[in-house]
């Protein structure tokens, strides 16, 4: 009987202390603007990004032809913008390509391109 009461006592105790704490929203310390202003954004080096890995797939596309070998060394010059070496149709920019923009969990994946 004891233990009874010592038990019924202790979930007593434990069912007030979990519906006696009430929780707080956080709020935040910040103000969300009602307007965005997108005048300032240059996103000129993600459509040139777009651009060359537009062309990094078609040419890999044609090694889908019958006896067609693709080379290594102008993957791994697309991959990091090598203009010399990749035989871009565009012109980008020699700051921008596409090896810096790999997440890095994925840059072990493709060491052997770059």
């Amino acid at each position: 009987m004891k233990k009874l009461i010592t038990r019924l006592l202790y979930l007593s105790f434990v069912a007030f202390v979990f519906t006696a704490c009430e929780e707080e929203e956080a709020k935040p310390d910040y103000t969300i603007p009602a307007t965005y202003e997108f005048e300032n954004v240059d996103y000129s080096g993600q459509i040139q990004r777009l651009a060359m890995l537009s062309e990094m797939k078609s040419y890999m596309t044609t090694g889908n032809t019958p006896n067609t070998v693709l080379d290594a060394s102008r993957l791994k010059a697309m991959y990091a913008n090598n203009a010399a070496l990749s035989g871009w149709r565009g012109t980008y920019d020699a700051g921008k390509q596409l090896k810096d923009k790999t997440f890095e969990t994925e840059k072990s994946k493709s060491r052997k391109l770059g």
